[in-house]
């Protein structure tokens, strides 16, 4: 698995992940949907984690970025 989601996505993620699995525990969704909010987040947060999401890579999408720490463009 070729890492593609960049920092800024990976935030969003991490931070979207938390809010999703807090209201699934909290029970601020009623019902069934507590815990599918719930599920949701931690799918979020694994993504997040392994910084590879099967659909950007379905879709051919990487918002990882091409550049070294130099500034140089990355040739790979």
């Amino acid at each position: 698995m070729k890492k593609n989601i960049g920092q800024m996505d990976r935030l969003i993620r991490l931070v979207v992940g938390n809010l999703l699995i807090l209201l699934g525990m909290l029970g601020a969704v009623p019902g069934k949907a507590a815990g599918v909010v719930f599920w949701v987040g931690v799918v979020m947060l694994v993504i997040d984690y392994f910084g590879w999401c099967p659909v950007y890579a379905l879709l051919g999408i990487s918002t990882l970025s091409t550049k070294n720490n130099d500034g140089g463009e990355d040739n790979k």
